[in-house]
């Protein structure tokens, strides 16, 4: 006996139909009985009922109209990328050359169905019908896009709450999805011309439609807007891919990027009191904003190819940095628990992934305005102390709580905040090695100051956030190593920029080495007062040894605590012999050609970087 469970005799042509179209395979309906059943279930004109038993077409009519959505759109699917033999092929082309007259106006009348799911099936099979149309004449539907435009207008659509002036509801929020998902599958298919095909008939709708949508104003008291954004914010990804990626195939882009004319509006809303009850839309606007100022907006569906170009970088990175500048981003509420991130030392009460997104926002901002740019001018670059400013100021006070109760040192509140994100950690250390090297070369008077003195009290001194690093994989080689072959982060771009700075300056390693002595502290023993006063942060905790866990074996296998001695000699040898048994494990692999690049250069470099630190005399 089958334990499948009988099909409602009204569903039971269109479960027949379904496999069919899953599977390739013709039907024992005719294609003239699949048009009147599918249209039937869409409520289109021209209604047949041949297929089905009489007064069937009013039973269960959601479930009818979720099933017959759901095989038309894998019927165009199928048609669209040419799935099945030839027989299959005539008959879904036959079938949709007698549906395709008067089905799309059925669909579009259906975007506002009280019924979520009934409203998210149409979106996706005329999302489908656009595509097949595309794909098939190279034109773009008139009557989706007649509709999408008028329902993202300023003016109100005929179907929405009377009077309302607000760009929210079933329909507005069905087209921008609709549209989001017919760029996304163009671009995951890598038809980019058509992709252009589309966005250039919405950049002024889309343009006037964001500006409404993101006004305060305007917002205000509108139901559904928290959904209306994080439904704008899913198109705002999508362009950012469609513009990298069209232009890289020479289809050119009129306009900017819309992520960058909005960008202003959207770090203003986070620390709006509109966002206030909206804590996932805050959090969804600032990763946004960080994945495409790391080039990585749409990567999980165009094969990691996504990013803005330079020119949207540069606006993007600029009205950041103008915003933040101007104390727009004090009022931003990181507080709340993380749906998925976890704690990171902060308490329940932050949320890790805004305070992530937040922190790498600004860093990659400023790091971008540290690079030559024909877009900003001079005049135009926000002053650099006023950018450190507003990175402090959006941080909580003290990341992470020492048991001790003192402040920890400045260079660690970052990595307090990015120890669980590997990813967004290296991002950080790059960008702020990125804005040490700017500041120190813009700075001249700070060339014969030693590093601790300034690069410490701006929690900019590359050596600590070296160290730390180290310290949390232990000075483990080998997870340096997995860091060098993994395509997951950009640690090989940062530890290359890195060691051409340890190479040519290790007196400034060795200071940083120095601090445990009297920042970092150690087990069983009062801190001391800074000797050598660098800094504000003198005499403040670097990293917590005492919490370590480390066992006695993994010490003996190498794993160095430098915090259990009170020397610099024990830090500065646990780094050297980190760095030393890298170079080791590199050449091994690649004197049997099992390294996943050339690492030649890379080598080269680590070595003179090695024997650089080994000419800086230990004083204990």
């Amino acid at each position: 006996m089958s334990g499948e469970l009988p099909v409602p005799e009204p569903l039971a042509p269109l479960d027949e139909l379904y496999r069919c179209v899953l599977s390739a395979d013709c039907p024992s309906l005719s294609p003239a009985d699949t048009a009147c059943l599918l249209r039937s279930c869409l409520g289109a004109h021209g209604t047949g009922v041949s297929a089905l038993e009489p007064g069937c077409e009013s039973a269960c009519a959601p479930e009818l109209q979720c099933v017959g959505l759901t095989v038309l759109e894998q019927l165009l699917c199928r048609l669209t990328v040419g799935s099945g033999g030839p027989e299959f092929h005539l008959f879904a082309e036959e079938s949709w050359s007698l549906l395709q007259s008067d089905v799309v106006g059925a669909l579009l009348q259906l975007f506002h169905s009280e019924d979520l799911l009934v409203s998210h099936l149409s979106v996706m099979c005329v999302s489908a019908v656009v595509l097949h149309q595309l794909h098939q004449t190279g034109l773009v539907s008139s009557e989706w896009s007649q509709w999408c435009h008028q329902a993202l207008g300023t003016s109100p659509h005929p179907l929405s709450t009377a009077g309302s002036l607000c760009p929210t509801g079933h329909p507005v929020d069905a087209c921008v999805r609709s549209l989001t998902e017919v760029l996304r599958r163009l671009l995951k298919g890598g038809h980019y011309e058509l992709a252009e095909k589309v966005l250039v008939g919405f950049d002024c709708t889309l343009s006037a439609f964001c500006s409404q949508l993101l006004s305060v104003d305007t917002g205000t008291g509108c139901g559904g807007w928290g959904a209306s954004v994080s439904l704008l914010l899913d198109l705002l990804e999508v362009l950012c891919a469609c513009r990298s990626l069209c232009e890289q195939q020479g289809a050119a882009l009129s306009g900017q990027c819309l992520l960058c004319l909005c960008t202003s509006k959207l770090l203003a809303l986070c620390s709006s009191p509109l966002l206030q009850p909206e804590p996932a839309v805050r959090r969804r606007v600032l990763v946004l904003l960080k994945k495409a100022l790391v080039q990585k907006a749409g990567e999980d569906w165009t094969g990691g190819q996504s990013g803005l170009r330079c020119n949207d970088v540069s606006l993007l990175a600029n009205s950041v940095l103008r915003v933040a500048a101007g104390g727009g981003l004090k009022g931003v509420r990181v507080e709340g628990e993380s749906f998925f991130g976890g704690t990171v030392g902060s308490g329940p009460s932050v949320d890790n992934v805004t305070l992530r997104a937040l922190c790498l926002v600004l860093l990659k901002a400023m790091e971008l305005q540290c690079q030559p740019s024909q877009l900003v001018s001079h005049a135009e670059l926000v002053p650099f102390h006023l950018c450190l400013q507003s990175l402090w100021d959006v941080l909580p006070a003290d990341p992470v709580a020492h048991p001790s109760g003192q402040p920890h040192h400045c260079c660690s509140r970052l990595s307090s905040v990015f120890g669980e994100q590997d990813d967004d950690m290296i991002e950080a250390a790059k960008a702020l090695l990125s804005i040490f090297l700017h500041h120190r070369k813009q700075e001249p008077a700070l060339s014969p100051t030693p590093h601790p003195l300034w690069a410490c009290s701006l929690g900019l001194n590359p050596h600590c956030h070296f160290l730390l690093l180290l310290r949390s994989l232990a000075f483990d080689h080998r997870v340096l190593l997995d860091f060098l072959i993994s395509t997951e982060t950009c640690f090989l771009e940062y530890f290359v920029c890195y060691l051409r700075l340890l190479r040519t300056d290790p007196e400034g390693f060795s200071a940083a080495c120095s601090e445990p002595r009297t920042e970092w502290g150690t087990r069983g023993s009062e801190r001391t007062e800074c000797a050598e006063g660098v800094g504000q942060n003198c005499g403040v905790l670097l990293v917590d040894y005492s919490s370590s866990g480390e066992s006695e074996t993994e010490e003996a296998e190498g794993a160095v605590n430098c915090g259990r001695d009170q020397d610099r000699g024990s830090c500065w040898g646990a780094a050297v012999r980190c760095l030393s048994l890298l170079l080791e494990l590199m050449s091994r692999l690649h004197s049997k050609n099992l390294f996943p690049y050339n690492p030649s250069s890379l080598m080269k470099l680590l070595t003179e970087a090695e024997a650089s630190l080994k000419s800086v005399p230990i004083k204990q």
